[in-house]
């Protein structure tokens, strides 16, 4: 029998994503969907062959027969849709990044110590073979001593959609791109080499539409034996993200 899946804000990144990433999943398959726009949701059950949506995310949790609960809404809406699942006792997993920053991020410690089921933040890199691969050859030594790493994840923004909004508005957003698409790098040198010794950053803006945020930072993390920069841009078309 499949893991069965609730999603809380189906119609953003998890309907881009996520809902067809587990399409044909042999593992788990989403049986309930919530989010404001009452097209979008019967679009989606529609296309993807869901059999309930919700507009109200309480409604969801409470009628729909589901396993798991997966929240895909934006940073500054997680502690709300997190605490109503926590009312559930199901295991969680939650979008990246937990909030838009660490003073934000250090309530859920509180309203998550004495819960018993399962909480995740869904930074998927971490459970890709290639990550697995290199952690590996760090290790185990197989590639000796690392001096220097370089991490870069960098899109263009269309600073005109409906989801750009929250992103230009520090308030929401956290104020720069390490709140957002950066953070996909910063897991995952956690991932491989740990908590570094110190850090340093960087941070501006390279177009007048990023007028209250940052579009581009730079981080450099130190270690004993090994420095680490991060590059992360909102506003850069990169050949790549490597």
């Amino acid at each position: 029998m499949k893991i069965r899946i609730a999603i809380i804000a189906a119609t953003g990144s998890a309907y881009k994503r996520t809902i067809p990433a587990l399409k044909n999943s042999a593992i788990c398959e989403v049986v309930a969907i919530q989010a404001r726009n009452l097209d979008k949701l019967k679009s989606i059950c529609s296309e993807y062959a869901i059999p309930s949506y919700f507009i109200d995310e309480k409604m969801m949790l409470t009628k729909a027969m589901y396993d798991l609960i997966y929240i895909a809404n934006p940073p500054f809406m997680h502690f709300d849709s997190i605490k109503t699942a926590v009312a559930t006792g199901k295991p969680i997993i939650c979008e990246k990044p937990l909030d838009k920053d660490y003073h934000s991020a250090l309530r859920y410690r509180e309203l998550l110590s004495n819960y018993d089921s399962p909480f995740m933040v869904a930074h998927h890199l971490r459970h890709q073979q290639l990550f697995l691969d290199i952690k590996n050859a760090i290790d185990s030594g197989k590639i000796g001593q690392i001096q220097s790493v370089f991490c870069q994840w960098g899109f263009k923004m269309n600073t005109n959609a409906t989801n750009a909004a929250w992103k230009l508005d520090p308030s929401l957003s956290g104020g720069g791109t390490f709140s957002d698409n950066g953070i996909h790098i910063v897991d995952f040198i956690l991932g491989l080499l740990s908590k570094p010794k110190s850090v340093f950053g960087h941070s501006f803006s390279t177009s007048d539409s990023f007028e209250h945020v940052f579009d581009t930072e730079t981080a450099t993390l130190v270690y004993p034996k090994t420095t680490v920069t991060l590059n992360s841009s909102q506003n850069m078309e990169f050949p790549g993200n490597h």
